[in-house]
């Protein structure tokens, strides 16, 4: 074999090496949980055990499995919901603790027929449709507690029936976010 030949075969060998590497080196696609940006954010995380944490998104476990809902609390106060906005994602669960002396009426906008969430409405809160909307469709007592799963996506604002200036917003983020 002449000289130009090898020099040429092995250049063609270097580059299908090169090539293969490259291919095998690949970042794959893969999915991460949306994870809310506002330092405001910061929220008390419900435990498993019922033990209450201070929870930073920063301080989430990064290698959580972006599928497994999560369970938050939003505390209902003499001056009203804390935190007043809270980002969660699809399937999350919020747990409304009235921490007050008042009664605790938590219901999705608008004040008084509560259809801003999609199937809620006042209207039907003496039916079995009850579990399914965002309003709790009765006044909880100091100490008590109710929860509600947002499955759809969007910024739900909420109010205390019967305290309707006491205000909140629940933004429903994806479950996840597909990332390169």
């Amino acid at each position: 074999m002449s000289k130009k030949m090898m020099f040429g075969l092995g250049l063609a060998v270097a580059g299908i090496i090169a090539l293969v590497g490259c291919a095998h080196n690949t970042a794959p696609l893969t999915t991460t949980a949306q994870q809310p940006q506002d330092e405001q954010n910061s929220v008390k995380q419900v435990q498993d055990q019922g033990e209450k944490q201070e929870q930073t998104p920063e301080a989430q476990n990064p290698q959580s499995n972006p599928f497994t809902p999560q369970q938050y609390e939003v505390v209902y106060g003499k001056n009203g919901y804390q935190p007043e906005t809270l980002t969660i994602k699809v399937g999350d669960k919020v747990v409304f603790n009235n921490e007050s002396a008042n009664k605790m009426w938590t219901a999705s906008n608008v004040h008084p027929t509560h259809t801003q969430y999609p199937g809620t409405d006042i209207q039907k809160c003496f039916s079995g449709e009850r579990g399914e909307m965002f309003d709790e469709c009765a006044g909880a007592d100091e100490g008590q507690k109710w929860a509600f799963t947002f499955m759809k996506e969007g910024a739900w604002g909420y109010h205390n029936h019967l305290k309707s200036s006491h205000l909140g917003t629940i933004i429903v983020l994806p479950s996840i976010q597909f990332t390169k």
